[in-house]
């Protein structure tokens, strides 16, 4: 069907565009390797996993005009991200100051969830995209939801999973040292995003 051909096309256009999400994998898969990436991808998965649950369930319309709820979200997100930001630019410094490894890729699942849930953008994205690629006239508007969140979200694991490989084989080449503080950068830069958005 024309309208799915259009839909998968619009969808890996909108994946491959610079955003939050693909400077985040970018980022772990420069410095913490492909499979701390791939944690922080399913996070992003699980993420767009709810937000495709609100559209299929009809929710998506009451999200997007409580100001309120998208107000605490943002407060949320902001919060959340700016600390982790702020503690990755302190781990940085007591590494470089002792010499000593330390793990800082905990919980980068909960992240990647939370970096979802928290960004009005995806949820409004969701509820403002989706309906226009409806394809059937026969088939229930659920059904067809179940159908688009699942192709949509099976490429952008596709592409994040491609895109955290190659990330790490440059990585795996340049060894720079300066990419380290990166993540506590592009942390706080996504926690004044998200206030902003």
């Amino acid at each position: 069907m024309q309208e799915l051909s259009t839909f998968i096309l619009s969808s890996i256009i909108i994946t491959l565009s610079p955003g939050p999400d693909i400077f985040m994998v970018i980022s772990y898969s420069l410095q913490k390797g492909v499979k701390s990436s791939i944690k922080f991808i399913m996070g992003l998965i699980i993420g767009l996993l709810i937000h495709s649950l609100i559209l299929i369930l009809g929710w998506s319309n009451f999200f997007s005009n409580s100001e309120i709820i998208l107000f605490y979200l943002k407060i949320i997100g902001f919060a959340y991200f700016l600390c982790l930001g702020i503690v990755e630019l302190y781990l940085f410094v007591i590494q470089s100051q002792n010499k000593n490894k330390l793990n800082s890729s905990k919980n980068l699942i909960k992240q990647g969830i939370i970096m979802n849930i928290t960004n009005p953008k995806v949820g409004l994205f969701f509820w403002i995209f989706f309906p226009n690629f409806l394809f059937s006239k026969t088939i229930i508007i659920p059904f067809q939801y179940i159908i688009l969140c699942s192709i949509f979200i099976f490429q952008v694991f596709i592409i994040f999973l491609i895109t955290a490989y190659f990330s790490t084989r440059v990585s795996n080449i340049l060894k720079v040292e300066f990419l380290k503080p990166i993540n506590g950068l592009i942390l706080i830069s996504l926690a004044v995003y998200i206030l902003l958005s």
